[in-house]
């Protein structure tokens, strides 16, 4: 399994002392289909493409991101015009 080091900002943790996180290949794969196609999907959708998704990589273990700042940003902008968020 080949492992690689993603030295970016947005994934380094500042209060760590290990450096950049480190991914496998695979690990970043599954995470870009989740990105890619995860906006296209209805709420009720999601639950049907996790389980694909599990039987094609059923080895990997996909860590949800945490993307608190972003979710807040998009909440403040869909709420004055009463649109709903799905988050899974």
């Amino acid at each position: 399994m080949k492992k690689t080091t993603l030295p970016t900002a947005a994934l380094e943790d500042s209060g760590s002392e290990s450096g950049p996180k480190e991914e496998t290949e695979e690990t970043i794969v599954l995470r870009s289909i989740f990105d890619v196609n995860l906006p296209k999907f209805l709420a009720q959708d999601i639950v049907l493409f996790k389980f694909v998704i599990k039987d094609i990589f059923p080895a990997v273990e996909l860590v949800e991101s945490e993307n608190e700042e972003l979710t807040k940003a998009i909440r403040a902008v869909c709420s004055p015009v009463q649109m709903n968020l799905q988050v899974d």
